[in-house]
């Protein structure tokens, strides 16, 4: 964990004489463990924020698709340097009812999580169209990836708090908790399709501006 990270690095700092280079190599990873409980602390509270204030919390307005697309590839363009998001949105999508911060921030949450965990180089596909009438007017968002799939097993924790699959990478195990919690505020439907070996594809039924109350 970076909390004992912290502990024994800085503990061998105090006790042991090290040279310069040494020295600052251990100060290097107590710097990057404090970052990452830092990260940490920070979605811990986002979390319990989110489940506390739900839906009545939420700052709702018409929102255009392709605003909150944007905002979410500028938050993920650190880990995107290849450019490996293609987007294909539909013309004419209805608004959508948001707090566009916070769906932003879920969007943002979904797509690290694909980039993190598929091969590199490999392509994360974002489409966005609207739902089939009769139902209730709704944008339909699709993130889909190559990565190594997921069991039913790990399906089924994705979005719990803490848990990591086995390619953990440097994630915390909040991002995709967040996520879930964003778009229940939200009234937005998930559905998750993925298999061991064939990618993951994880859709989104936003509702319209004007289709749910605000």
């Amino acid at each position: 964990t970076p909390l004992a990270s912290i502990i024994g690095f800085t503990e061998l700092l105090l006790k042991r004489e090290f040279d310069p280079a040494e020295a600052r190599a251990l100060l290097e990873i107590v710097h990057a463990q404090a970052e990452w409980m830092s990260a940490l602390v920070g979605q811990v509270f986002d979390l319990a924020r989110i489940e506390s204030g739900g839906r009545a919390a939420l700052c709702l307005a018409p929102t255009p698709v392709d605003a909150l697309l944007v905002r979410a590839l500028a938050g993920v363009a650190a880990l995107d340097p290849q450019g490996r998001i293609a987007l294909a949105l539909a013309p004419g999508l209805p608004p959508v009812a948001a707090d566009a911060p916070r769906l932003a921030q879920a969007l943002i949450n979904a797509l690290d999580n694909s980039l993190r965990y598929s091969a590199p180089g490999s392509a994360v596909l974002v489409g966005a169209w609207a739902a089939p009438q009769p139902e209730a007017p709704a944008v339909l968002l699709e993130i889909r990836d190559a990565g190594p799939g997921m069991t039913p097993d790990e399906q089924g924790r994705l979005f719990e708090p803490f848990w990591r699959g086995q390619r953990q990478g440097a994630g915390t195990g909040l991002g995709m908790a967040i996520f879930k919690e964003i778009m229940d505020a939200h009234g937005a439907a998930v559905e998750l399709v993925s298999a061991p070996g064939a990618g993951t594809v994880l859709t989104i039924r936003l509702p319209a501006a004007g289709a749910i109350d605000a």
